[in-house]
């Protein structure tokens, strides 16, 4: 038995027909397609982030400007139906879904309690929003396990 981040684990190893239970990860896949199908996240936050755009004034009139004029905001983009600042969704100051990402990229088991730097190049990777790093010390300041 070996422990990592607090679970038991053991990794056994099974030959070719001896592994009966195998998941879909195991197989080779010819048809890319049907293996992105298995492997694609669907984030059901989109659609809050997406509501709160659309409550949002001043989301509202920053779209407004880069639907008439793409220039007009050159680090900002609209592609299907996401808004994005220099590649990393926008999250309007007031939203929601920062303490739910946060929580998913800080203190989830799989990413350990990084710290602050850590953590902020994680969200950094797909998120934005104004205040971002001094959101994220605040959290890791908090958290009670760091």
């Amino acid at each position: 038995m070996t422990k990592l981040l607090g679970y038991d684990y053991e990794i056994v190893y099974h030959k070719g027909k001896e592994n009966v239970v195998v998941d879909a990860l195991s197989r080779k896949f010819e048809d890319q397609v049907a293996l992105q199908a298995l492997s694609s996240p669907i984030p059901q936050w989109l659609d809050k982030v997406k509501q709160e755009w659309a409550k949002d004034s001043s989301i509202q009139e920053l779209l407004k400007q880069i639907t008439q004029d793409p220039m007009s905001k050159p680090h900002h983009t609209w592609h299907d139906g996401i808004l994005k600042f220099k590649g990393q969704i926008l999250l309007p100051s007031p939203s929601k879904c920062k303490s739910k990402i946060l929580v998913e990229l800080h203190s989830t088991p799989t990413l350990g309690h990084d710290g602050f730097l850590k953590t902020y190049k994680w969200v950094a990777r797909s998120f934005y929003w104004t205040g971002m790093k001094l959101d994220i010390k605040q959290f890791v300041v908090a958290c009670d396990v760091c």
